[in-house]
């Protein structure tokens, strides 16, 4: 009997622990390790993990601005901080921020990745390298260049591409590896450093008039 069916019949807490291994993990990255981490199908996510997600629904879209899928993963997971799954945490600009409004693309560490793990920083302006690795981050596939959100558009699992490519190593998952030594960037420091710069450093919106003025 596979993962999914056992799941399904026995109506276990799904799987997923070894949170403190990601510290800053996003909501996006929840979804996706338990997404992965317990085999499912994208048909599978109402009846396992509780999750109502529409096709052609953009995950990481999604998992910004849903109300409802950051209580449910709470649920799930009430030991991950949820503080960390919001956009004001991490923003480090005074005045409105565009969650609504901005034409959000998903961005990766390709090695933080392999284990399931994105966090918000990565999304955050100015960022363009993982503080813990310093490599580059992605916003297309290595492979074939298309969005990172493509795959999951067509209702491939989060982190797999049309092409193929796999973001994700599965064993290293389930294995809840660490996937950096926690001693090399300070994921509190940022936010403090975060907190002082709304005070001083502010991102003025367009007038009310220009309906295209965030894009």
């Amino acid at each position: 009997m596979n993962a999914v069916a056992t799941l399904s019949v026995l109506n276990p807490q799904p799987l997923g622990s070894l949170w403190h291994l990601y510290p800053g993990i996003s909501s996006y990255g929840v979804l996706r390790r338990a997404w992965r981490i317990n085999q499912l199908q994208r048909s599978d996510l109402r009846s396992v993990l509780g999750l109502s997600i529409r096709a052609g629904d953009d995950l990481f879209v999604k998992s910004l601005t849903s109300s409802a899928l950051k209580d449910r993963l709470s649920s799930l997971y009430p030991e991950v901080n949820r503080t960390h799954w919001d956009v004001s945490t991490w923003w480090p600009l005074g005045g409105r921020i565009p969650v609504e409004s901005a034409p959000w693309r998903l961005r990766e560490c390709q090695l933080c990745a392999r284990g399931s793990y994105h966090s918000l920083i990565f999304q955050m302006p100015g960022v363009t390298h993982c503080p813990w690795h310093g490599e580059p981050l992605i916003e297309t596939c290595p492979k074939c260049e298309r969005p990172l959100q493509a795959g999951s558009l067509e209702g491939l699992p989060a982190g797999k591409c049309l092409c193929g490519h796999d973001l994700v190593d599965e064993i290293q998952t389930a294995a809840g590896a660490p996937f950096v030594s926690l001693q090399q960037w300070s994921i509190d420091r940022y936010l403090n450093w975060a907190v002082d710069q709304r005070r001083t450093q502010w991102l003025l919106a367009p007038e009310a008039f220009d309906p295209q003025g965030w894009k």
